[in-house]
C-alpha cells in the first residue's frame, strides 16, 4: 500500500463527503425541509453536529482502505464501480430503514437514495483518481 497516497485520498474523501452532505442537505434540500410538516421535531440540536465531522472522518479513511485493499489498477472505471456499489450499499438500505421508522414522504426518500448514489459515485471516482500504488 502506498501510505502517503492512502492518507491523501482518505483526507480528500473526508472533505468531499462532509462538503457534499452539507450541500445536499444544507443547501439543495433546505427549503424542502422547511416546508415539511410534522417532522421538525426529528431535528437534533446543532451542538451535536460535531458527530458529522467524526462520522465523515471515519468514512473517508475506511472506504478508502476498502478501495485500496481491492485495488485492481483499472483506472477511472474502478472508481465508478466502487462508488456505485457504495452508493447502493449505504444509501439505499439506510434510506429505506429511515423511511420505515421516520415520517419521511416517499418523494424525499427517492431523492435521498438518488442523491446518495450520485454522492458516493463521485466519491469513488475521487478516491480512484488520487490513490496510486507504490511503484517498484
Amino acid at each position: 500500500m502506498n501510505n502517503s497516497r492512502y492518507v491523501l485520498a482518505s483526507v480528500v474523501a473526508f472533505v468531499y463527503f462532509f462538503a457534499a452532505e452539507f450541500v445536499f442537505h444544507g443547501v439543495i434540500l433546505s427549503e424542502t425541509y422547511e416546508n415539511l410538516q410534522g417532522i421538525a421535531h426529528l431535528a437534533r440540536p446543532e451542538a451535536l453536529f460535531m458527530w458529522f465531522f467524526v462520522a465523515y472522518l471515519v468514512l473517508g479513511f475506511v472506504i478508502t482502505y476498502v478501495f485500496v485493499r481491492g485495488y485492481e489498477n483499472k483506472g477511472l472505471g474502478e472508481g465508478v464501480r466502487f462508488g456505485l456499489i457504495l452508493g447502493i450499499l449505504i444509501g439505499v438500505p439506510n434510506t429505506l430503514i429511515r423511511y420505515a421508522v421516520e415520517p419521511w414522504p416517499g418523494d424525499i426518500v427517492v431523492t435521498f437514495m438518488v442523491g446518495y448514489i450520485i454522492e458516493y459515485l463521485i466519491g469513488g471516482v475521487l478516491i480512484a483518481l488520487l490513490y496510486k500504488p507504490k511503484t517498484a
